[in-house]
């Protein structure tokens, strides 16, 4: 069009050589400006949904800690559900709303989990407009039309029922229009620690790992048992608990040929699990998460001449040094105790470390 304009203008004004150079320098000034304005109508409009589950020991607190941010920044509510055990609520905030929100969140509770998944909303929001121009423009048609019935004329009725149903859409439309005036959509989800968890399904992993473990005897006994044992295991962790299975061997690091009725070797098959303290973030940080275990399974203990089988059990406790969704590793000191007559002379401290990965 301006181009269209331009050549008109040029072809009916004798333009003298020394005006051609504005004359394109207006030409070309113009078609930046449109390429500008262009750039900045199709430019992204970026939102973020962040959806966030909070466990706390203080339900009510946290309540109220929430709810005064919500009025202290006067949020309006979009959805919001409680009951004794939990509280659910979503709500709108600018960026720089979102800030102070972010701040406040170890004192709502201990985060278990935070996602945030980002849209580009210019296409919905264009369609969201054209939509409501059309709904507008249908709405005056009607109420034109509508003026010039009789009000007891079964047209007018009709019609009238018509302008009502425009009007919801166009509410719908306005208040949908409302959310792309904010930069953050808050999916809040606040459960009461103390009430236990929310739900008894048990999440399923698939990771295999590797666990070295050195144990020493406390009271090595001649012709039972050696002072320092090291062992290799494979170890699968199957669901997020964390339960495990463990199967590998203790071997001797010291051999005494006179000596053949003591335990070389320690075969080890066993089952454990491990467990959070709810006062130290649930397992939920990526390093330095405390937790404590047990593990229970059989033992076969060979020699050149024995073998024999014993049931045992390992109390444990550990620190988690790295957790990602996809890797682990971990050690942890555990007290290894047989279940038979010879515990006095088998049993002793172990010391384990593992890693542990998503297959």
């Amino acid at each position: 069009m301006y181009f269209i304009i331009f050549a008109k203008n040029y072809k009916e004004t004798s333009l003298k050589p020394n005006c051609m150079k504005s004359f394109f320098s207006l030409f070309l000034l113009c078609i930046v400006s449109i390429v500008f304005v262009n750039a900045q109508t199709t430019e992204p409009k970026l939102s973020q949904i962040v959806t966030i589950q909070i466990r706390t020991m203080s339900f009510d607190a946290s309540n109220y800690t929430i709810q005064d941010f919500i009025r202290k920044q006067k949020i309006t509510i979009e959805n919001q559900s409680q009951s004794d055990k939990s509280t659910n609520i979503t709500f709108l905030l600018t960026a720089n709303q979102y800030a102070i929100f972010d701040t406040l969140l170890p004192k709502i509770g201990n985060v278990i989990s935070k996602n945030i998944s980002t849209s580009n909303y210019y296409d919905s929001k264009q369609e969201i407009e054209l939509e409501l121009t059309y709904l507008q423009n249908q709405k005056t048609s009607y109420e034109v039309l509508l003026a010039s019935l009789p009000e007891k004329n079964e047209q007018y009725i009709t019609i009238w029922n018509e302008l009502r149903k425009i009007d919801d859409q166009i509410f719908q439309k306005e208040k949908r229009m409302l959310e792309y005036n904010y930069d953050y959509k808050i999916e809040l989800n606040i459960y009461d620690d103390l009430a236990g968890p929310s739900s008894s399904k048990v999440s399923f992993v698939n990771m295999p790992g590797f666990e070295y473990s050195f144990l020493q005897i406390e009271n090595p006994l001649p012709g039972l048992s050696y002072d320092m044992y090291q062992g290799y295991f494979l170890k699968y962790l199957f669901t997020r608990g964390k339960s495990y299975a463990n199967i590998g061997a203790y071997k001797t690091l010291e051999t005494d040929k006179n000596d053949s009725t003591a335990y070389s070797e320690l075969f080890v098959l066993s089952f454990g699990q491990d467990f959070y303290s709810r006062y130290l973030g649930r397992g939920n940080k990526k390093t330095m998460n405390l937790y404590s275990s047990y593990a229970v399974g059989g033992i076969l203990a060979t020699s050149d001449e024995i073998r024999k089988n014993y049931w045992f059990i390992s109390p444990s406790i550990g620190v988690e040094l790295f957790k990602t969704k996809y890797i682990l590793i971990d050690t942890k000191v555990s007290y290894f105790l047989p279940l038979s007559l010879d515990n006095r002379n088998l049993r002793g401290l172990s010391y384990n470390a593992s890693f542990n990965f998503v297959f």
